[in-house]
């Protein structure tokens, strides 16, 4: 007995280990479809993919294999690919099986017709709005209506006419497949969106009313542009992905708008499959307009009336999402909370009137910075500095920095009164110092001044008078100056990162002068602009451009030092050169004690600077490119003399974490020393 129960016992285990060693993987290869991206989305869609690492029986592949075409049919439809043409292939490789699928797009739905409405506004083939017919038939049995019909009548309201295709079902006839559809989601029967199916009361239909009429127009432009901006456009080829976050995004289109219980109630794309058509319908009902009401704060460590400084939109205009964002722009850009979140309080809302609440919480109070300072211009050093968010309740600033480096040692103190409003004005009161080495000079220099900071028509501008006092020698001549002059700034952004831009542009426009009647040295008087631009070629290449050009009136050239005077060379205009070594120069002998007939020519900076700038930039990996550029200019004082220098080289660029990092080579043209230069910029172009 007990030898027949082992010998059973063995003929099982042989069984067993006999069906084991007949189950094998399963590989899934997809031919015939560029893009590994498809590809792969479309083995993941067969179940035969989830057992690539584990084993299936020969019954069970040979089962899923039969259902794999269906799969894939059903997984292409989201590309727009209704029609494809697959064949397919089961066979052994050793212990794993391989199911091999050959897929063939002939033709892809493509979008012919796009039916967007409002209730009451619909749009004809040339695209303009036609209002009536479409309205939601609750509000044509309001008993009030018939008052605006007597207005219409009297011509005191524009008569609506009917606009076409006012029976949305009509388009279902004759489609071969309903691929999305949505009517009365809340299937109660009432039309108004909450589910309760009770139908809406007497003053909500009239606000509704007032609303649909009142706004047509608005409407009118509103609904263009969901279409014009929808992410399908008639011809395009149906996908589902872009479909569907069109959609999002047109009901957050229509919502920031104001009409903050809008719902669609028709979602459908009908896809005639043996045409290779899709039409696609969205109807929404818009409701009324809501407008903004009183804006509140919570959690700010200032007062409500500095804090009310902050909102530029009025308490009864339209809702308006950009107005809030725009609000919270404003606040996170004043440096004065970690946390701000803006929101509309839908359920205070009374008449049509919603209020706005913004919740905030303070940001650390005294910011601390320090690190290592590199640059090709001012050598290795280290700088550190802190920052006083806000000094009292009126929100006042202060900040002071320093940097001690090889070339460069500087510090400054700066308070700020920063008055919130449209035009975001500020007063800056401040002391620095700076002492600076370059091969041809030493200066140090000590200045006071006071500005005013405003936005205005667009432009940062700057208005200000500083103090200037100091020591310097070009040359090998000492020479001092004592300046009290005016000074202004104006300073235009854009572009779409603010750390690694790839499109976007900066121009800024300096001017500053001075009078010996009012207790400087000399007269004079100086502008300067520089203008840099960035536009893609491409998807992975770019353009540079920059332009700087200045140029100085002065009765007395040497009573100014050398930060107001032009030199060209160093990694802000000519690369290839050293920083400041172009520019007009003067010889001078007898200056070296150990070869007292030395000569030599020295740059002493020049009345006005003119440079031009071009670099082409190509990335190769994720976060890295390479460059080449071409630099031309110089610093000179007088036309006749102008001879441009000009800089070549090659550089490579990182989008680092902490900013852009950009290394270049250059060889100056005209460098007789025929020498290769490093430049080191870290920091954004714009």
């Amino acid at each position: 007995m007990i030898a027949c129960l082992c010998r059973r016992g063995a003929l099982a285990l042989l069984l067993i280990v006999l069906c084991e060693s007949a189950a094998a993987s399963v590989r899934v290869v997809i031919d015939g479809l560029r893009g590994a991206a498809l590809r792969n989305s479309l083995e993941q869609a067969t179940s035969l993919y989830g057992y690539r690492e584990r084993p299936i029986s020969e019954a069970q592949v040979r089962r899923l294999f039969e259902h794999a075409p269906d799969e894939l049919r059903r997984a292409l439809e989201p590309y727009g690919y209704y029609r494809p043409e697959i064949t397919s292939e089961l066979s052994r490789d050793g212990e794993q099986w391989v199911a091999t699928f050959n897929v063939r797009v002939i033709a892809s739905a493509r979008v012919e017709t796009m039916d967007f409405r409002f209730d009451g506004v619909s749009l004809d083939a040339e695209g303009q709005c036609r209002f009536g017919a479409d309205a939601a038939p609750v509000l044509e049995r309001d008993p009030d209506v018939a008052n605006l019909r007597e207005q219409q009548a009297t011509g005191a309201i524009p008569s609506a006419t009917d606009g076409p295709g006012s029976d949305p079902s009509a388009a279902d006839a004759g489609n071969d497949q309903d691929v999305v559809a949505d009517d009365d989601p809340n299937g109660d029967g009432d039309g108004d969106g909450n589910g309760d199916g009770e139908p809406r009361s007497p003053r909500n239909r009239l606000a509704a009313l007032a609303g649909l009429e009142r706004d047509d127009p608005e409407r009118c432009r509103l609904l263009q542009q969901l279409v014009t901006g929808f992410e399908l456009q008639p011809g395009d080829r149906l996908i589902h992905s872009r479909y569907e976050s069109g959609k999002a995004a047109a009901q957050a289109a229509i919502e920031g708008r104001g009409y903050l219980l809008a719902r669609l109630e028709t979602s459908r794309v009908d896809v005639t499959v043996a045409d290779d058509r899709a039409d696609i319908q969205l109807h929404w009902r818009t409701g009324p307009r809501f407008r903004m009401g009183e804006t509140q704060f919570d959690g700010a460590q200032f007062g409500d009336d500095f804090m009310q400084r902050f909102v530029e939109h009025e308490s009864g205009a339209f809702y308006d999402s950009d107005e809030l964002l725009k609000l919270q722009r404003r606040l996170i850009d004043a440096d004065y909370f970690g946390f701000v979140s803006v929101s509309p309080q839908l359920r205070q809302a009374r008449d049509g009137v919603v209020p706005i609440l913004v919740h905030v919480a303070p940001a650390p109070r005294n910011v601390y910075t320090g690190g290592i300072s590199v640059g090709t211009d001012s050598g290795f050093g280290v700088r550190g500095g802190m920052q006083r968010r806000w000094v009292n309740t009126r929100g006042h600033r202060a900040n002071i920095e320093a940097e001690v480096s090889q070339r460069l040692t500087a510090a400054a103190a700066n308070y700020e009164i920063f008055r919130p409003g449209p035009d975001q004005r500020s007063l800056n009161f401040g002391l620095t110092h700076r002492r600076e080495e370059t091969n041809t000079s030493e200066s140090e220099t000590t200045s006071l001044f006071a500005m005013e900071s405003r936005r205005w028509r667009g432009w940062q501008r700057d208005l200000g008078l500083r103090a200037l006092y100091g020591d310097f020698t070009i040359a090998e001549e000492r020479g001092n100056s004592t300046l009290l002059f005016a000074e202004s700034r104006l300073t235009r952004r854009w572009s779409n990162d603010d750390l690694f831009p790839t499109r976007g542009y900066s121009l800024q426009l300096e001017a500053r002068g001075g009078s010996e009647a009012v207790l400087s040295d000399t007269d004079f008087v100086q502008l300067h602009g520089q203008f840099r631009w960035i536009q893609p070629l491409g998807e992975r290449q770019r353009l540079y451009m920059n332009a700087i050009a200045g140029t100085t009136w002065v009765d007395d050239f040497h009573a100014l030092p050398p930060p107001l005077r032009f030199f060209a060379g160093g990694d802000q205009t000519i690369r290839g050169y050293s920083y400041q070594a172009l520019g007009p120069t003067v010889n001078r002998c007898g200056f070296d004690a150990e070869d007292p007939e030395r000569c030599d020519d020295f740059v002493i900076g020049g009345k006005h600077l003119a440079v031009l700038s071009a670099e082409f930039e190509r990335d190769i990996l994720p976060q890295w490119s390479i460059a080449g550029f071409v630099d031309s200019g110089n610093a000179f004082s007088d036309t006749s003399s102008f001879r441009a220098a000009t800089g070549v080289g090659l550089g490579v660029r990182w989008r680092s974490p902490v900013g852009l990092v950009r290394v270049d080579l250059g060889h100056g043209l005209d460098d007789d020393g025929k020498t290769i230069s490093l430049h080191l910029v870290i920091g954004p172009y714009l």
